[in-house]
């Protein structure tokens, strides 16, 4: 395990890798079909209404509420969705759980895989190994 930075752009590309790594595993593994960055859309009430691969212009120029989630699929047991969340959400607690209660309040089958681990003293992070993931990814949808 190297020591994590987390510049933006070093966190941007290890959330991708590890996005499509969990996404192969999925395919593989579990015989899922997971969608990268689709669209959530939800109305006034947060209650989800559509998923869709794109946001329209006339949904953008209706000020159509969404939410982009890093993976998400559907199956016999529902909606699943996925987030991969980086560093960046250890600052961002506020957003992050409002996201968090947004997908449970919509009764999603929800995931949410840190790619981080603080070493014991908290004042180092790095990234967790990809095998470590993918066991806990198994953990959570079995």
């Amino acid at each position: 395990m190297s020591k994590a930075k987390f510049y933006n752009r070093e966190e941007n590309q290890h959330h991708l890798i590890t996005c499509l790594a969990i996404i192969k595993h999925l395919r593989t593994k579990h015989n899922k079909h997971p969608l990268r960055e689709w669209v959530v859309f939800y109305d006034h009430e947060d209650r989800i209404t559509s998923i869709s691969y794109e946001v329209t212009r006339e949904q953008k120029e209706r000020n159509e509420r969404y939410k982009c989630p890093d993976i998400i699929w559907q199956d016999e047991m529902g909606t699943w969705v996925l987030e991969v969340d980086g560093v960046v959400h250890w600052d961002k607690s506020n957003k992050t759980e409002k996201r968090d209660n947004f997908y449970k309040s919509n009764n999603v089958n929800y995931i949410v895989i840190n790619i981080y681990e603080f070493k014991p003293t908290r004042e180092e992070a790095v990234y967790r190994p990809l095998e470590s993931i993918l066991r806990e990814v198994d953990e959570k949808i079995s």
